[in-house]
């Protein structure tokens, strides 16, 4: 008795011939099980994939011209306005305006280029959503 305990018997085992071929057999089941697995696994995304409905790709349309000609001329008014640009003195008048009425034109003008930046970023929206 090897171990000093009473009724223990010590075995080596060693693997036959047989027992390396079972385990090198059942290693190359699991591998294909595991290749078959990957093999569904992928046909089944594939089958999936072919059920979505179609990408809907937006063409790509020229803007629409009257959009554009509105985008131009804010443009163009905000320019000239940059480009023009006064310092009113309020200590006296100007051209026959007292400086308060001057600078309600000002203030005026700046609202009307608002308004219309506004109502140019509204029709760009619809147009992008008729594009989509």
């Amino acid at each position: 008795q090897a171990s000093g305990q009473p009724g223990s018997v010590r075995v080596i085992v060693e693997d036959s011939p047989a027992t390396l071929s079972k385990l090198e057999s059942l290693q190359n089941y699991a591998q294909l099980v595991q290749e078959e697995n990957v093999k569904l696994m992928a046909d089944s995304l594939k089958t999936k994939l072919a059920e979505l409905p179609p990408l809907v790709v937006p063409t790509a349309k020229s803007p629409d011209v009257a959009c554009e000609k509105g985008v131009n001329e804010l443009h163009q008014q905000l320019l000239n306005i940059i480009a023009n640009t006064k310092v009113i003195d309020i200590t006296k008048k100007t051209n026959g305006k007292i400086p308060a009425d001057v600078l309600a034109e000002q203030k005026s003008t700046r609202v009307c280029l608002h308004n219309q930046y506004l109502r140019l970023k509204l029709q760009a929206q619809k147009e992008m959503g008729r594009l989509v």
